[in-house]
């Protein structure tokens, strides 16, 4: 069986999926006959390749790995919101323990900022280094929710330090904000 599970733990609509077989291969997520709908694609014990076409618009710029083991949580996920629920105002803006900072520490001249928003918000991310003078800062307007979004940041222009990284959110007029350690050693 295939399993699809959204960001709440439950299964997605129409799933688990039967291949009929015994199945071990990492499923791909592509659009393998131009027709803007997404195909899941897996091999089964019996050396057969299996496609099922869903009826869920593929954009291969919000599909976060095609290759279920290729992305940081090895879960390719699809950042659209499969489901009809919607967070409550008192639920806080970004979701807890879903921010972080990889690879950390930076060994190369970029790094990502990932978070989890359970409402649209503005996100600013400034960079601290280690006398608090700013030394980066980016607004963005987000409106996925549910799924993680990822913001990759350059760090060509910093030298190797220990840094502070900020990510403020802002819905409706409350603002969160978050701090992580950030060691730029390359």
């Amino acid at each position: 069986k295939i399993h699809a599970i959204n960001y709440r733990g439950k299964d997605v609509v129409n799933f688990p999926m039967s291949l009929g077989d015994s199945c071990y291969s990492t499923p791909v997520l592509a659009d393998i006959d131009g027709d803007r709908d997404m195909e899941i694609l897996t091999g089964d014990e019996g050396k057969q390749l299996i496609a099922f076409d869903l009826s869920v618009l593929y954009d291969s710029s919000r599909v976060a790995s095609p290759f279920q083991h290729k992305n940081v949580e090895h879960n390719a996920v699809y950042r659209f919101n499969l489901t009809n629920e919607q967070a409550g105002e008192n639920t806080p803006i970004v979701k807890k323990n879903s921010f972080y900072l990889y690879p950390n520490p930076v060994v190369i001249s970029s790094f990502k900022i990932r978070f989890t928003l359970n409402h649209p918000a503005k996100v600013t991310y400034r960079i601290f280094d280690a006398s608090k003078n700013l030394r980066e800062s980016k607004t963005f307007d987000i409106n996925e929710t549910g799924f993680p979004y990822e913001i990759p940041v350059d760090v060509s222009k910093l030298g190797n330090d220990l840094y502070i990284v900020q990510i403020g959110a802002e819905h409706n007029g409350k603002i969160e904000k978050y701090y992580k350690k950030l060691l730029v050693a390359r």
